[in-house]
């Protein structure tokens, strides 16, 4: 009996020693490296259309067991760049088949590529005492995301954004971001005033037009019409004004501009027309984001 027992814990101990070994073995056998990714070049110029397949041309990995693994590359995530410079980084990602996981960045250029845009269908003139909806005022567009207007954010004077506002003006932004993470945010002014109705209103044919650095600007092209006791005169050049009594001259009103054509920012124009007739002013104003 004794010697059963004896052999018994021999058996066992043995067992787990074998055990042990095939573990350690199994440990030191297992593939914890991942793969390398390479690319041909450190920077990708291609279109806003470009397919999956052209973001991945010129990238391969290769694996210390597996071998080309480049057949399990994919886009792991596209961001601009922080630096200013208008480009973009892309992030690739490669699998072995113990599913370690390597990766590569490298600088991405869009060749055709513009930052979401914005679109202002009304003058920012509203009656004081009442409540203000400026959401419903702006468009948003991008070349990458089409309409981003649900996704247009507000920021600035919180009287103007929370509740009725008082006559004044107020600085407020709009600000919308597309889904490689760039972020556009417009400066804007609200006017409130004291809600006449007999005051004359400009009405302008656009209120934010984006022009490329060093085109030509003309901000007369903007004006469009006075309407002043439901009566509506359309603005024309001075060398064209025949009537008084049906069209307004452009000498008539007072254009105030501090745009830049040769330096991207955003500014604006201020048109202003005092009415001759009930003595009372309008002012209104366009939007220029030169780019």
């Amino acid at each position: 009996m004794k010697e059963s027992k004896v052999v018994a814990a021999i058996l066992c101990a043995a067992s787990l020693t074998g055990v042990g070994a095939y573990y350690l073995v199994t440990q030191s056998q297992r593939d914890t490296e991942p793969p390398v990714l390479s690319a041909e070049t450190e920077e990708l110029d291609v279109g806003i259309s470009a397919t999956d397949e052209e973001l991945k041309a010129g990238v391969a990995a290769l694996d210390n067991r597996d071998g080309n693994v480049s057949g399990s590359i994919m886009i792991d995530n596209i961001q601009k760049k922080s630096d200013g410079s208008g480009d973009f980084q892309i992030t690739y990602v490669a699998f072995d088949h113990s599913s370690n996981q390597g990766k590569l960045t490298r600088t991405l250029h869009y060749t055709d590529y513009r930052a979401p845009r914005f679109g202002l269908t009304t003058a920012l003139r509203f009656p004081a005492g009442k409540q203000i909806n400026l959401l419903s005022c702006f468009s948003a567009n991008d070349c990458i995301d089409g309409n981003l207007t649900p996704f247009i954010t507000l920021g600035g004077d919180t009287e103007v954004l929370d509740k009725k506002p008082k006559q004044g003006h107020y600085d407020c932004t709009v600000s919308v971001t597309n889904s490689v993470g760039d972020t556009v945010t417009l400066p804007i002014k609200i006017e409130v005033y004291d809600g006449n109705t007999a005051a004359p209103q400009i009405q302008l044919s656009n209120y934010l037009v984006y022009i490329a650095k060093g085109a030509a600007f003309d901000s007369n092209a903007y004006l469009q019409q006075v309407e002043e006791y439901e009566k509506v005169k359309p603005i024309v050049e001075a060398d064209a004004w025949t009537d008084a009594e049906s069209q307004i001259s452009t000498a008539q009103i007072v254009v105030e501009s501090n745009v830049d054509v040769n330096t991207p920012g955003t500014y604006t124009v201020s048109y202003i027309y005092r009415s001759a007739t009930s003595g009372l002013d309008c002012t209104v104003q366009l939007i220029v984001v030169v780019e």
